[in-house]
Protein backbone atom coordinates (compact mmCIF):
# COMPACT_ATOMS: atom_id res chain seq x y z
CA UNK A 1 0.00 0.00 0.00
CA UNK A 2 1.38 3.41 -0.96
CA UNK A 3 1.99 5.55 2.10
CA UNK A 4 0.10 8.84 2.19
CA UNK A 5 0.85 11.49 4.81
CA UNK A 6 -2.03 12.13 7.18
CA UNK A 7 -3.58 15.60 7.15
CA UNK A 8 -3.76 15.76 10.94
CA UNK A 9 -5.88 18.89 11.02
CA UNK A 10 -8.62 17.25 8.95
CA UNK A 11 -8.24 13.59 9.97
CA UNK A 12 -10.80 11.62 11.91
CA UNK A 13 -9.43 9.90 15.00
CA UNK A 14 -11.18 6.82 16.34
CA UNK A 15 -10.53 5.41 19.80
CA UNK A 16 -11.75 1.92 20.63
CA UNK A 17 -12.37 0.43 24.08
CA UNK A 18 -12.56 -3.32 23.53
CA UNK A 19 -14.12 -6.05 25.67
CA UNK A 20 -14.93 -9.77 25.32
CA UNK A 21 -18.56 -9.23 24.30
CA UNK A 22 -18.66 -5.75 22.77
CA UNK A 23 -16.53 -2.80 21.72
CA UNK A 24 -17.12 0.93 22.06
CA UNK A 25 -15.74 3.37 19.50
CA UNK A 26 -15.74 7.14 19.48
CA UNK A 27 -14.64 9.39 16.63
CA UNK A 28 -13.25 12.88 17.17
CA UNK A 29 -11.55 15.56 15.10
CA UNK A 30 -8.10 17.07 15.65
CA UNK A 31 -9.53 19.35 18.33
CA UNK A 32 -11.03 16.38 20.23
CA UNK A 33 -14.59 17.34 19.32
CA UNK A 34 -16.84 14.32 19.00
CA UNK A 35 -18.01 13.30 15.52
CA UNK A 36 -19.80 10.09 16.45
CA UNK A 37 -19.87 7.04 18.69
CA UNK A 38 -20.75 3.38 18.25
CA UNK A 39 -21.09 0.30 20.43
CA UNK A 40 -21.01 -2.98 18.54
CA UNK A 41 -20.82 -6.69 19.30
CA UNK A 42 -17.53 -8.52 19.33
CA UNK A 43 -18.54 -10.63 16.33
CA UNK A 44 -18.08 -10.66 12.57
CA UNK A 45 -21.42 -8.90 12.20
CA UNK A 46 -20.27 -6.30 14.72
CA UNK A 47 -17.06 -5.73 12.75
CA UNK A 48 -19.14 -5.28 9.58
CA UNK A 49 -21.27 -2.66 11.34
CA UNK A 50 -18.13 -0.87 12.55
CA UNK A 51 -16.54 -0.82 9.09
CA UNK A 52 -19.81 0.46 7.60
CA UNK A 53 -20.05 3.20 10.24
CA UNK A 54 -16.62 4.75 9.64
CA UNK A 55 -17.34 6.00 6.05
CA UNK A 56 -20.36 7.89 7.36
CA UNK A 57 -17.85 10.04 9.27
CA UNK A 58 -14.89 10.07 6.86
CA UNK A 59 -14.96 8.69 3.33
CA UNK A 60 -11.20 8.85 2.72
CA UNK A 61 -9.54 5.83 4.42
CA UNK A 62 -6.21 7.67 4.43
CA UNK A 63 -7.69 10.32 6.70
CA UNK A 64 -8.87 7.82 9.32
CA UNK A 65 -6.60 7.09 12.28
CA UNK A 66 -7.61 4.26 14.60
CA UNK A 67 -6.29 3.61 18.10
CA UNK A 68 -6.76 0.19 19.70
CA UNK A 69 -5.95 -0.59 23.30
CA UNK A 70 -4.18 -3.95 23.52
CA UNK A 71 -4.68 -4.72 19.79
CA UNK A 72 -8.43 -4.75 20.05
CA UNK A 73 -9.12 -8.01 21.84
CA UNK A 74 -10.51 -9.82 18.79
CA UNK A 75 -7.34 -11.33 17.43
CA UNK A 76 -5.90 -11.44 13.94
CA UNK A 77 -9.30 -11.69 12.21
CA UNK A 78 -10.49 -8.48 13.84
CA UNK A 79 -7.31 -6.59 13.02
CA UNK A 80 -7.10 -8.10 9.55
CA UNK A 81 -10.56 -6.77 8.70
CA UNK A 82 -9.58 -3.26 9.77
CA UNK A 83 -6.16 -3.33 8.09
CA UNK A 84 -7.73 -4.46 4.82
CA UNK A 85 -9.29 -0.99 4.57
CA UNK A 86 -7.37 1.33 6.90
CA UNK A 87 -3.62 1.85 6.98
CA UNK A 88 -3.27 4.11 10.03
CA UNK A 89 -3.94 1.75 12.93
CA UNK A 90 -2.02 2.19 16.17
CA UNK A 91 -1.65 0.23 19.40
CA UNK A 92 -2.26 2.18 22.61
CA UNK A 93 -0.64 1.03 25.82
CA UNK A 94 -3.34 0.56 28.53
CA UNK A 95 -1.10 2.53 30.91
CA UNK A 96 -1.52 5.59 28.67
CA UNK A 97 -5.28 5.22 28.93
CA UNK A 98 -5.13 4.86 32.70
CA UNK A 99 -2.94 7.95 33.08
CA UNK A 100 -5.13 9.98 30.74
CA UNK A 101 -8.24 8.93 32.66
CA UNK A 102 -6.67 9.85 36.02
CA UNK A 103 -5.68 13.30 34.76
CA UNK A 104 -9.27 14.04 33.72
CA UNK A 105 -11.90 15.70 35.87
CA UNK A 106 -14.86 13.62 34.72
CA UNK A 107 -16.42 10.82 36.76
CA UNK A 108 -15.31 7.18 37.00
CA UNK A 109 -14.34 4.66 34.42
CA UNK A 110 -16.73 4.02 31.51
CA UNK A 111 -16.40 2.45 28.07
CA UNK A 112 -17.17 5.66 26.20
CA UNK A 113 -14.79 7.66 28.38
CA UNK A 114 -11.99 5.16 27.80
CA UNK A 115 -12.64 5.22 24.05
CA UNK A 116 -12.40 9.02 24.14
CA UNK A 117 -9.14 8.80 26.12
CA UNK A 118 -7.71 6.42 23.51
CA UNK A 119 -8.64 8.79 20.68
CA UNK A 120 -7.04 11.71 22.55
CA UNK A 121 -3.86 9.70 23.12
CA UNK A 122 -3.62 8.93 19.39
CA UNK A 123 -3.92 12.63 18.60
CA UNK A 124 -1.31 13.68 21.16
CA UNK A 125 1.15 10.76 20.98
CA UNK A 126 0.83 9.37 17.45
CA UNK A 127 4.57 9.68 16.82
CA UNK A 128 5.28 7.51 19.89
CA UNK A 129 2.71 4.76 19.25
CA UNK A 130 3.54 1.46 17.51
CA UNK A 131 1.80 1.11 14.19
CA UNK A 132 0.05 -2.20 13.52
CA UNK A 133 0.62 -3.69 10.07
CA UNK A 134 -0.59 -6.74 8.16
CA UNK A 135 2.91 -8.18 8.26
CA UNK A 136 2.94 -8.06 12.05
CA UNK A 137 -0.28 -10.04 12.25
CA UNK A 138 1.08 -12.79 9.98
CA UNK A 139 4.37 -12.87 11.89
CA UNK A 140 2.64 -13.15 15.26
CA UNK A 141 0.54 -16.07 14.07
CA UNK A 142 3.58 -17.90 12.68
CA UNK A 143 5.55 -17.38 15.89
CA UNK A 144 2.60 -18.53 17.97
CA UNK A 145 2.24 -21.74 15.95
CA UNK A 146 5.94 -22.49 16.38
CA UNK A 147 5.82 -21.81 20.12
CA UNK A 148 2.77 -24.04 20.57
CA UNK A 149 4.47 -26.87 18.66
CA UNK A 150 7.63 -26.51 20.75
CA UNK A 151 5.58 -26.40 23.95
CA UNK A 152 3.77 -29.60 22.97
CA UNK A 153 7.10 -31.36 22.38
CA UNK A 154 8.39 -30.27 25.78
CA UNK A 155 5.13 -31.40 27.39
CA UNK A 156 5.53 -34.87 25.87
CA UNK A 157 9.04 -35.08 27.28
CA UNK A 158 7.83 -33.99 30.71
CA UNK A 159 5.06 -36.60 30.61
CA UNK A 160 7.55 -39.36 29.81
CA UNK A 161 9.80 -38.18 32.64
CA UNK A 162 6.96 -38.22 35.15
CA UNK A 163 6.02 -41.75 34.12
CA UNK A 164 9.62 -42.87 34.48
CA UNK A 165 9.85 -41.24 37.90
CA UNK A 166 6.75 -43.10 39.08
CA UNK A 167 8.22 -46.39 37.88
CA UNK A 168 11.55 -45.69 39.58
CA UNK A 169 9.80 -44.69 42.81
CA UNK A 170 7.87 -47.98 42.78
CA UNK A 171 11.07 -49.94 42.12
CA UNK A 172 12.81 -48.12 44.96
CA UNK A 173 10.00 -49.00 47.33
CA UNK A 174 10.16 -52.70 46.39
CA UNK A 175 13.95 -53.00 46.41
CA UNK A 176 15.67 -54.60 49.39
CA UNK A 177 19.22 -54.31 48.05
CA UNK A 178 21.07 -51.26 49.37
CA UNK A 179 23.28 -50.89 46.31
CA UNK A 180 20.27 -51.04 44.04
CA UNK A 181 18.41 -48.56 46.24
CA UNK A 182 21.34 -46.15 46.06
CA UNK A 183 21.52 -46.42 42.27
CA UNK A 184 17.77 -45.93 41.83
CA UNK A 185 17.79 -42.95 44.20
CA UNK A 186 20.59 -41.35 42.18
CA UNK A 187 18.68 -41.88 38.92
CA UNK A 188 15.56 -40.36 40.51
CA UNK A 189 17.48 -37.24 41.52
CA UNK A 190 18.87 -36.84 38.01
CA UNK A 191 15.42 -37.30 36.46
CA UNK A 192 13.96 -34.75 38.87
CA UNK A 193 16.60 -32.23 37.78
CA UNK A 194 15.71 -32.90 34.14
CA UNK A 195 12.05 -32.35 34.94
CA UNK A 196 12.81 -29.08 36.73
CA UNK A 197 14.69 -27.81 33.66
CA UNK A 198 11.81 -28.83 31.42
CA UNK A 199 9.34 -27.03 33.67
CA UNK A 200 11.41 -23.84 33.55
CA UNK A 201 11.53 -24.10 29.76
CA UNK A 202 7.75 -24.62 29.67
CA UNK A 203 7.23 -21.56 31.86
CA UNK A 204 9.42 -19.48 29.53
CA UNK A 205 7.43 -20.69 26.50
CA UNK A 206 4.20 -19.99 28.34
CA UNK A 207 5.28 -16.39 28.99
CA UNK A 208 6.25 -15.91 25.34
CA UNK A 209 2.86 -17.25 24.25
CA UNK A 210 1.23 -14.85 26.70
CA UNK A 211 3.04 -11.92 25.08
CA UNK A 212 1.86 -12.96 21.62
CA UNK A 213 -1.68 -13.42 22.88
CA UNK A 214 -1.73 -10.19 24.87
CA UNK A 215 -4.92 -8.26 24.33
CA UNK A 216 -6.91 -11.28 23.10
CA UNK A 217 -9.99 -12.08 25.13
CA UNK A 218 -10.23 -15.60 23.70
CA UNK A 219 -7.38 -17.95 24.50
CA UNK A 220 -7.49 -21.42 23.00
CA UNK A 221 -4.10 -22.33 24.39
CA UNK A 222 -4.15 -23.93 27.83
CA UNK A 223 -0.65 -25.30 28.29
CA UNK A 224 0.00 -27.69 31.14
CA UNK A 225 2.48 -26.21 33.56
CA UNK A 226 4.27 -28.42 36.09
CA UNK A 227 6.17 -27.59 39.25
CA UNK A 228 9.51 -28.96 40.37
CA UNK A 229 7.93 -32.00 42.00
CA UNK A 230 6.36 -33.06 38.72
CA UNK A 231 2.74 -32.22 39.58
CA UNK A 232 0.56 -30.69 36.89
CA UNK A 233 -1.41 -27.49 37.09
CA UNK A 234 -3.82 -26.49 34.31
CA UNK A 235 -3.68 -22.77 33.78
CA UNK A 236 -4.74 -20.44 31.00
CA UNK A 237 -2.39 -17.86 29.64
Amino acid sequence: MKHITIDHNNATYIGMDCHPTEHTAIAVNRFEEEKGRLTFANSWEGIRIFLTWIPTLEKDPQQVVIGLEGRGGKGSGFLGSILAVYEHVYEVNPQYTKQRRQFGTRGGKSDIRDAKCIAEIVIRKISELPKITKGQIATRLLLLKKLVWYYEQETKCATRLRLHLRQLTAELAMSSDKAEQKLIAQIIREKQKELEKLCLKQKSLEEKCHVLLAGHEENHLNPRHCNSTGSKDQRSL
